[in-house]
């Protein structure tokens, strides 16, 4: 399993949802098996997203 951990300063919040929600396509990848994340509660304008992964291989060929 490989995780993909993004840490991302957001400064349109709405707009940064909406683009999200887009990644849903993902789930018919080779390999992707899950996305998920939320808002760090210290910094508001900051947003945790992890992906996983069935392995390497199938991330380096995404």
């Amino acid at each position: 399993m490989l995780v993909k951990w993004m840490r991302c300063t957001v400064v349109d919040r709405r707009g940064f949802e909406r683009g999200q929600r887009k990644w849903a396509e993902l789930l018919g990848e080779p390999g992707f098996r899950a996305q998920s994340g939320g808002w760090s509660r210290a910094r508001p304008d900051v947003a945790h997203v992890f992906a996983f992964w069935e392995n390497r291989v199938f991330y380096d060929s995404f």
